[in-house]
Parts: structure tokens; sequence; C-alpha cells
């Protein structure tokens, strides 16, 4: 994926940073995605946690920006979901039907995948994509059946994947949320079994980690 971003950046003869606000974040309306961040987002960067739950030191991939290295809120990437959702005939519709239409088998049972999108093949049509960096890890995913959007990001390197396929399949709306309540969304915090498994996890999720769930 980075090498594929670089390609497009040099075709393009402008820097990746560039042709994303071109191509995707201007037409969207996504005033918050970058990759180099001005001093006020800066400001508002949290602090990533290993698996371990200890604090990491990030860092900028500048030279293979295309895999991991775009920084963005809830927000935005609900505006992409969006046009995900509802595509039109605008261009950045178009490209995001043509990076859905081929699909492969990469030899995981009930999983397919185009350009970067992740298809489970027993869901309700359901379309993913998440990824994991530096402390973080990040989930996003439509059901188009349910005109259902969801997006997750956690300062933890904890995949939230789990989280995110619940969202989507669940009969009810949500509710957009930024909660602090891990008993229900933390995957180490379920049962009493669990709490006696991962005891600092336990107290350090209740105390300071933070996942902003929006629907």
């Amino acid at each position: 994926m980075g090498l594929l971003g670089d390609s497009l950046s040099r075709r393009a003869g402008i820097s990746y940073e560039q042709l994303l606000l071109d191509r995707i974040c201007k037409p969207l309306g996504m005033n918050d995605t970058r990759i180099k961040l001005s001093e006020e987002m800066q400001n508002r960067f949290p602090v990533g946690h290993d698996h371990d739950l200890r604090p990491m030191k990030g860092f900028e991939r500048l030279s293979l920006a295309g895999v991991g290295g775009i920084r963005s809120t809830v927000n935005d990437f609900l505006k992409f979901l969006a046009a995900v959702l509802n595509a039109g005939d605008d261009q950045v519709s178009k490209a995001i039907l043509a990076s859905q239409a081929a699909r492969t088998n990469i030899g995981v049972a009930g999983v397919e995948v185009a350009w970067g999108w992740h298809f489970p093949t027993m869901s309700d049509e359901i379309i993913t994509h998440s990824g994991l960096t530096s402390g973080f890890h990040s989930f996003m995913g439509v059901n188009p059946k349910r005109n259902r959007a969801v997006v997750i990001f956690s300062n933890c390197a904890h995949s939230s994947g789990n989280i995110g396929m619940r969202l989507l399949r669940l009969y009810r709306q949500v509710k957009p949320q930024y909660r602090r309540d891990f008993t229900q969304t933390s995957p180490f915090v379920r049962k009493d079994s669990n709490r006696a498994r991962h005891p600092k996890r336990t107290r350090w999720h209740r105390k300071r980690r933070w996942i902003q769930v929006c629907t």
C-alpha cells in the first residue's frame, strides 16, 4: 500500500499528502485530515500505547505515507463513509465503487479482499478496513443493508475490530458517543475470569484509556 501511494504521487507529480487533499479530502470536506499535522492538530493528538498499555512514541511515515501515515478525526472519516454508503456520480464516488469491484480470495475462510476493503462473505455485505500503527488502532466499516457506518479510533494497540463488527450488525440504532465505560466495549473487561487474567490492563483501561466510537 505504501509503494502504491508513492507510485500514484509520482505519477501525479505532487506529494502524496497533496494528492490526498486534492482528490479526496477537499471534495468531501475532510478539513481535519492530514499527514503533516499543524501545531493546533498536534496539540489534539493523543499518546499511543502498546499491547501492555505502556505509552509509545509516535513517528511520521513520510517516505511511505500511504501505509499508516494519515491522521484524521472520527467526524472526517464519517464524511468519507457517507460517500461509501451513498455513492453518487462524482469522481470520488466512482473511485470508491471501482475500488470495491474486483475482489479476491486471500485464503482466509469467509473473507474477500478488494483494493483495501475487506468483505466478510457471511455478513450482510459489510465492508470494513482496520489498521494498527505506533500504539493506535482504527476501524471503519459500513453496512449498506442497514444504512450504517462505524468509525472507531483507539489510542491502544489492541484491536477494536470486534467492537466495530458488533455495532455494524446491531438491529437497533446506536447513538454517537464519547465513552469512558469499558465494561461493555473493552475485550479485556467482560467477565471476572478476564479481570483476573489481565488485572493491570483492567485497572488501566478504567482510568486512562479512551475510545471514540461514532456511528
